[in-house]
């Protein structure tokens, strides 16, 4: 319970799951609270590193493939 109690301590998202979601993800949350801290964290930098690849890509304008002109004389 204690363990449990300092996860949602340390995690919005786990408090916003527990309150919103369904009997699963209480279930899930209380049963093993350190898989699901680790799980939320995860996902947000694997979140986090798409958003950095996005946004490097976008600079090149298509899906990050350079565009080539050529030049006729």
């Amino acid at each position: 319970m204690l363990t449990t109690v300092m996860f949602f301590q340390h995690s919005k998202q786990l408090v916003k799951s527990l309150l919103t979601a369904g009997d699963g993800w209480k279930l899930r949350i209380v049963n093993c609270p350190k898989r699901e801290f680790r799980a939320k964290g995860n996902n947000r930098r694997v979140n986090a590193a798409k958003e950095r690849k996005r946004q490097g890509n976008s600079a090149y304008g298509d899906g990050g493939q350079v565009l080539v002109f050529e030049q006729s004389d």
